[in-house]
């Protein structure tokens, strides 16, 4: 399993202290299955993307939930626009380095059926 640690830029204040980093494990499958995707794709015909809608509500949910370790969620609110927005893209991240896994893995298995 990945994790992702961001260095916050503008660290919070939590019941032990100022908090300057917070990491983010991989999602399951229960929260995927809980969540649903953080965003939603169109493709063209030649199969790029066209356009992204996020799914802010799923987005928080996250975040909210891979925090490791737990904090509360009114920790999570203090954070200001860049540490929020970096905590953002690392969920998305996720979502966008599996789908690359499973794009490389399902090109490898098609050429390596293929005689």
């Amino acid at each position: 399993m990945m994790d992702i640690t961001i260095k916050l830029i503008e660290p919070i204040t939590g019941h032990e202290g100022p908090i300057t980093e917070i990491t983010l494990r991989e999602p399951s499958y229960g929260e995927i299955m809980k969540f649903g995707e953080p965003y939603a794709q169109g493709f063209s015909r030649d199969g790029s993307v066209v356009y992204q809608a996020e799914n802010t509500d799923a987005i928080r949910g996250y975040i909210e939930a891979l925090v490791k370790p737990p904090v509360d969620a009114l920790l999570i609110r203090q954070l200001k626009t860049a540490d929020s927005l970096r905590l953002k893209d690392a969920v998305l991240g996720f979502f966008q380095d599996a789908r690359s896994r499973l794009s490389a893995s399902t090109q490898t298995s098609s050429s390596s059926t293929l005689k």
